[in-house]
């Protein structure tokens, strides 16, 4: 590296492709230190805001049992009359009875029959309203007799060992079973057919 110098007291600086390179490879240096150094600050101020956003954790409660609360304050006398006077007017009016509220449904709900299923029914004309699992079949089945009141056994399914068929009736006349129909087709089953037992 020359260095030839100016009259004025300027000089040029000459570097090699050797020197070149090694000013880049430190300049490279420094720009990843400084980029490191900044990647680190920020995590550690990233992480210092997450765990200051962070709910404590459930810390658990301790209570000295050998602290005891204040006794309570004595009333005064004349609180202590009226306490009694309104106790013996309690006593000697018992309020009368409320009446009982009606249900809004002008139909009365059919209790449920406590046994569903059933190996063979009662002989007589049914209307089928589903094929499907036992426990779907008993829970169709309850709804339909608490909504509409009539009723119905749970059967299993000559076709299907896995089904068991809700049958609604049995019905002594085609009266009953048109009328039975319509209710079942207000629940929104409206493919219920016929079946003789």
């Amino acid at each position: 590296m020359s260095m030839p110098v100016k009259d004025e007291g300027e000089f040029e600086l000459i570097l090699g492709n050797k020197q070149i390179i090694a000013v880049f490879v430190i300049v490279l240096l420094l720009m990843g230190l400084f980029f490191s150094i900044g990647f680190l600050a920020g995590r550690r101020s990233a992480g210092a805001v997450e765990t200051a956003g962070k709910a404590p954790a459930n810390i658990p409660i301790t209570v000295d049992a050998t602290k005891q609360q204040p006794p309570a304050a004595e009333p005064a006398p004349a609180q202590q009359q009226s306490e009694s006077l309104s106790n013996t007017a309690a006593t000697a009016a018992p309020e009368p009875p409320q009446p009982q509220q009606q249900p809004q449904d002008s139909k009365p709900q059919q209790q449920v029959p406590s046994r569903l299923f059933v190996d063979q029914p009662p002989a007589g004309t049914y209307l089928q309203a589903a094929a499907t699992q036992r426990a779907d079949a008993e829970t169709m089945l309850s709804y339909i007799i608490g909504k509409t009141g009539l009723s119905g056994y749970v059967t299993p399914s000559p076709k299907s060992p896995e089904l068991c068929r809700v049958l609604i009736g049995p019905f002594s006349g085609n009266e009953q079973m048109a009328d039975a129909r319509a209710k079942l087709t207000s629940l929104g089953v409206t493919n219920a057919f016929p079946v003789k037992y």
